[in-house]
């Protein structure tokens, strides 16, 4: 299932309806796995905050969420709810933070602007530091700067994948990750769905904010 985030309403009655699809599809008593929820979140600095609403209705709902996948600023919440953050402490992270929390200006013909202050950040917001740690898993997409392919981190450090993920070409410097150099993953994975399905869920649950679905609707 995928929507679009316009309204706050707009995200509580998708995730209502998620909710009813999936009490619709309940898995027999008898079998011995249950259905793994994911949700893709895509990127949209800007309109970052609604991700957090979406992870509230789910909790509202009784939703439980066993994977996430994220694209940039998608990675960045993330990260920091599958850490471990509670949604009223990642709220007031968002709302304290600026620009210049995560990024510096400086003049290069790559871009006019590096992330790199995100370490700081990140080192000092998020509750484990390895992908392995966290409480729920995750996989953070980014995109190969000379080449367009898209990668996809589930393990190791978070830190730099989440940087890279939010590195937007032409603004943001690359991020160099094992000799290549990595930029947004929105290039690539703007809602990453195909990532969530390949980390093994079975329900999908996609967050777009950047506007209208291409054609041919929601991302598979």
């Amino acid at each position: 299932m995928g929507f679009e985030v316009n309204s706050l309403g707009k995200i509580i009655r998708s995730v209502q309806a998620f909710g009813r699809e999936l009490s619709r599809k309940t898995v027999p008593i008898i079998s011995p796995r249950v259905p793994a929820i994911g949700v893709a979140l895509g990127g949209g600095f800007a309109r970052g905050m609604a991700h957090i609403g979406v992870l509230r209705v789910l909790e509202q709902e009784n939703i439980p969420v066993r994977i996430v996948t994220g694209t940039s600023v998608g990675a960045l919440i993330g990260a920091c709810y599958c850490s471990g953050l509670s949604l009223s402490e990642l709220e007031d992270v968002a709302h304290s933070s600026r620009f210049t929390t995560f990024a510096r200006w400086t003049l290069s013909r790559m871009g006019f602007a590096s992330n790199d202050r995100m370490v700081a950040f990140l080192t000092r917001t998020l509750k484990v530091k390895t992908f392995e740690e966290l409480r729920i898993p995750l996989g953070v997409t980014a995109t190969d700067f000379n080449t367009g392919e898209g990668v996809v981190f589930h393990s190791g450090s978070i830190i730099d994948p989440v940087r890279a993920s939010c590195a937007y070409p032409g603004m943001f410097l690359p991020v160099e990750i094992r000799g290549r150099y990595l930029v947004d993953g929105m290039l690539s994975h703007p809602v990453p769905t195909r990532p969530l399905r390949e980390m093994g869920a079975d329900r999908v649950l996609a967050v777009h904010l950047k506007g209208k679905w291409a054609r041919g609707g929601a991302p598979r």
